[in-house]
């Protein structure tokens, strides 16, 4: 209900705070002096290699780490198999099978089962609560959340949904708000630190950032920070502190009629958009592996393991292709 709302953009206030504090120590450590990110390269294997450990020893139970583990290699599979196909848009759109592919994986997977259970809104909460409360269990959770956020942006392959395992297992026993606050944070810290990554490290590792980096052409960052950098940087400072008092007005507004809304339909309607979507942009072979990667895309969500493990379809080409497999 409100409560989630409003400690959500709490911590994704929180993060954006200790996110900018990083920037010139983390620079500093990834490029010059240190050159960790260099280091970090040759090591990438076994990087993604522990990455995907986490995953499955997180899970919880043998069953559900079986799931994880045959959820990672079909998609792992799936993804060797169709990421070099010539996907081609009827209409000659920009394409690439990666779109069906996610699509099929997060998206579709998630309406259909939405769908097949006959998933409906509850009623909200709309209390009033201490947000103070268990102050120092929230800073824990922005500080790993920020800190696995950066992690996430420098690593590729991994989603902040991999990032949110890392840092809850980094952070050890969380309740709901901390669960949530962890979350907020390791998504707002990916968004910081994958737009500052295109002018240290030259990495583009989000569609924003990869946009930025063919729109602006940025500078490296040497020694003190281009300025097309600080243009950016403003905006965020500004928005992060209005952003959370409207997320939390408008918030309560939404909740007090969301309700009301009939989610079947609005589930049926998402499902038709997305085949359009895909049919306009990959074409029938595009809905082949929109089709597949639902089927794959159902199997954790049926057998009670994270959906974050069918993030295997660019895991494990890009661990073979680093090893020379591929």
């Amino acid at each position: 209900g409100y409560e989630a709302i409003v400690v959500s953009a709490f911590g994704s206030l929180g993060s954006a705070l200790i996110a900018l504090s990083f920037l010139y120590p983390f620079k500093l450590i990834l490029t010059e002096p240190l050159n960790l990110y260099d280091s970090l390269l040759e090591i990438m294997p076994f990087v993604l290699a522990s990455v995907v450990a986490v995953m499955i020893l997180t899970e919880r139970g043998t069953k559900r780490m079986a799931v994880a583990v045959l959820t990672l290699i079909l998609s792992g599979i799936y993804g060797i198999l169709i990421l070099d196909l010539p996907i081609r848009s009827p209409i000659s759109l920009p394409s690439s099978p990666l779109f069906p592919a996610l699509a099929g994986l997060f998206g579709m997977a998630t309406l259909v089962t939405s769908a097949i259970s006959r998933a409906e809104i509850g009623e909200q909460s709309l209390e009033e609560f201490d947000l103070g409360k268990g102050l120092r269990g929230s800073m824990i959770s922005m500080l790993v959340g920020s800190l696995s956020g950066i992690l996430v942006s420098i690593i590729p392959g991994v989603t902040t949904a991999i990032g949110t395992i890392i840092a809850l297992t980094m952070r050890g026993e969380a309740d709901e708000r901390q669960t949530l606050i962890t979350l907020s944070s390791v998504n707002t810290s990916v968004a910081i630190f994958a737009m500052a990554n295109i002018f240290t490290i030259g990495r583009a590792r989000s569609g924003v950032a990869i946009i930025l980096k063919e729109v602006l052409e940025p500078d490296r960052w040497v020694d003190s920070p281009p300025p097309c950098l600080i243009y950016l940087l403003i905006p965020i400072i500004l928005s992060s502190s209005i952003s959370f008092l409207a997320t939390c007005r408008v918030g309560k507004l939404a909740l007090k009629g969301i309700n009301r809304i009939p989610y079947q339909k609005v589930i049926r309607l998402a499902m038709v958009f997305l085949i359009f979507l895909i049919l306009l942009f990959s074409g029938l072979l595009g809905l082949l592996i929109f089709a597949v990667g639902t089927l794959i895309g159902m199997i954790p969500i049926l057998m009670g393991a994270r959906r974050s493990n069918c993030m295997g379809v660019l895991i494990i080409p890009l661990f073979l292709r680093l090893l020379g497999i591929l």
